[in-house]
């Protein structure tokens, strides 16, 4: 998920220490939500989700708030 993905980045590249979901469930007009409209349907894989949040957990923690170094 790209989103996942992007916000890795973010963390370690600036200590980014959250983020907010605003649409948690589609709405009429809009299917890009966790869950269907009906709230039945999970649409994220279960384990990739997991695995995504764990890769964010450990680039924060290996962030530690200190300044990236530049590679060059």
């Amino acid at each position: 998920m790209s989103l996942f993905r992007e916000l890795r980045e973010q963390t370690e590249r600036y200590a980014c220490s959250g983020a907010v979901y605003t649409q948690t469930t589609d709405v009429e007009g809009e299917v890009n939500g966790l869950l269907t409209y009906d709230r039945r349907v999970f649409r994220p894989d279960a384990d990739q989700w997991k695995a995504d949040i764990q890769a964010l957990y450990k680039a924060a923690a290996g962030r530690g708030g200190r300044p990236v170094q530049k590679k060059d």
